[in-house]
């Protein structure tokens, strides 16, 4: 077991919620969301200052106007951004990669943001996988278990990332991996089949 396993390890007796922290840790997606939601309080802050700035100049209308297209502008640029750089941080270490251009279709931010998160996905997959692996819960009796849990504590309207992002992710890729467990015993049985009426 590599240096990586042993940190995915689950302490006896707090599987279910070990599972999401460990998922949460290690999520890049994650990590990700965490970092933009502290960035949205910082443009909050900075609107709060703009709309004071606005009412004090708000006699003068046409520098009001020109201020606030301005404002708006910078503020959607910097959006654009910070979500690429943050993105591109966080998956540079699995093949992300940064924008050339601000809004080229392929190499423009919105376009590498998309990829990189791509990526990002498909780590996520490998997670879980591994997760449930070294901690022996990659069984089928197992896996509809850890769904039915995950379905039903996702139900209770919370607003986090836990709540918002995490539960529904977890219980989306091991729906995802029952289908694939599923889909592999069909074809085993398929070939079986197949070699007992030769």
């Amino acid at each position: 077991m590599n240096e990586f396993e042993v940190d995915l390890r689950i302490k006896e007796g707090a599987k279910v919620d070990e599972i999401i922290e460990i998922f949460e840790r290690e999520s890049l997606i994650v990590q990700l969301i965490a970092t933009l939601k502290r960035y949205t309080y910082i443009l909050i802050l900075i609107g709060i200052i703009y709309t004071v700035i606005e009412l004090l100049i708000q006699r003068f209308t046409i520098i009001g106007i020109i201020a606030s297209i301005l404002f708006i502008g910078l503020m959607i640029i910097s959006i654009y951004i910070v979500a690429g750089e943050i993105s591109y941080s966080y998956s540079r270490k699995i093949g992300g990669r940064r924008a050339k251009f601000l809004v080229k279709k392929e190499e423009g931010m919105r376009g590498t943001i998309n990829y990189n998160l791509k990526l990002m996905k498909k780590e996520e997959w490998k997670l879980m996988n591994k997760i449930l692996r070294v901690n022996h819960l990659d069984s089928m009796g197992a896996l509809r278990e850890l769904r039915g849990y995950y379905s039903r504590i996702r139900k209770k309207r919370k607003i986090s990332i836990t709540h918002i992002y995490t539960l529904p992710k977890i219980e989306k890729l091991i729906v995802e991996i029952i289908l694939n467990k599923e889909k592999r015993g069909y074809k085993l049985y398929k070939a079986e089949e197949m070699l007992d009426n030769r």
